[in-house]
């Protein structure tokens, strides 16, 4: 994240670079890319002019209960909460090549014992507390450069209602044998939907194999621990 004229908040190295794409591989069950789309809605392909309702229960739903951009991921892992959340925020760039790669033409720092979720994630929103099941962040940005309004980053996205805003709920969750993210974005006015929307498309491909390497790095890391226990 990076700033720009005084008083404006600008996103260069975007979260959603990392979190906006469908990318299954074997024994996975990775769920679709939707633009303003409900979650059951598998292939829809068409921004809808008014919010989505989520129904995950999670503490997301309760960040960003709607949305007009979402994407989900899921893959099936061992372990405990205790041992899956554990993973979640020890996972390096070393164990996840590929996602290494693609999130280092943004230039960001992904040095090999970087933690993916823990360090890099972290760092480019607010982390906001959740359950222990759960690892949440929050973040706001403007592809119109409005000023930031006054506030956390979380009181921006539960009450901000200024047009030329972007609000983004992200975390990655455990639940029933299934480890997931989730990316949502809400732009406050029609004007900044519409603008962002050809970004939202653009890095899709190249971020879901981002997402995709880090889940799987999540789960070869737990099939080690797991196995050794």
């Amino acid at each position: 994240m990076a700033a720009g004229r005084p008083g404006v908040h600008v996103w260069r190295n975007s979260l959603l670079l990392t979190f906006t794409c469908q990318w299954a591989g074997p024994g996975e069950t990775i769920s679709k890319t939707s633009l303003g789309c409900p979650a059951e809605s598998e292939g829809c392909l068409f921004m809808k002019g008014t919010e989505m309702p989520g129904e995950s229960g999670s503490e997301l739903d309760r960040l960003l209960p709607e949305w007009h951009f979402r994407e989900v991921h899921r893959i099936t892992v061992p372990g405990t909460t205790d041992q899956v959340m554990k993973a979640v925020r020890a996972a390096t760039w070393s164990e996840a090549p590929l996602a290494r790669v693609l999130v280092a033409l943004t230039r960001a720092d992904v040095s090999a014992e970087r933690r993916i979720v823990s360090d890099y994630l972290s760092g480019m929103g607010e982390v906001i507390p959740a359950g222990d099941d759960e690892f949440l962040f929050a973040g706001v940005q403007s592809p119109h450069d409005v000023p930031r309004p006054p506030g956390t980053i979380s009181e921006i996205v539960t009450g901000c209602h200024e047009p030329g805003i972007l609000k983004v709920g992200m975390n990655v969750r455990f639940e029933g044998g299934t480890l997931s993210t989730e990316t949502r974005v809400l732009a406050t006015d029609a004007r900044t939907r519409r603008s962002f929307a050809p970004y939202w498309w653009l890095v899709r491909f190249g971020s879901g194999l981002t997402r995709a390497s880090m889940l799987r790095a999540i789960r070869r890391r737990l099939v080690r621990e797991v196995g050794a226990a």
